[in-house]
């Protein structure tokens, strides 16, 4: 996990492909924990659309300083 976090918004598609099969395996089992499971899911995918979002941000202001 860490290693696809220190990846960063490159890898983000294919972690969300990951996740949500994971997320959908586990609705389909009836498994317990899928309510604790999806929180944390949850929390990751806001995370990465935090980071995602400030390397966004930090690459549109680049070409501007550049001029």
């Amino acid at each position: 996990k860490a290693f696809a976090d220190a990846l960063g918004a490159r890898r983000l598609p294919l972690t969300l492909l990951v996740e949500a099969a994971g997320l959908i395996q586990h609705r389909h089992s009836g498994y317990p924990a899928e309510t604790r499971m999806r929180d944390r899911w949850l929390e990751r995918l806001g995370w990465q659309m935090e980071s995602l979002l400030s390397l966004a941000r930090r690459e549109a202001a680049r070409p501007a300083r550049r001029r």
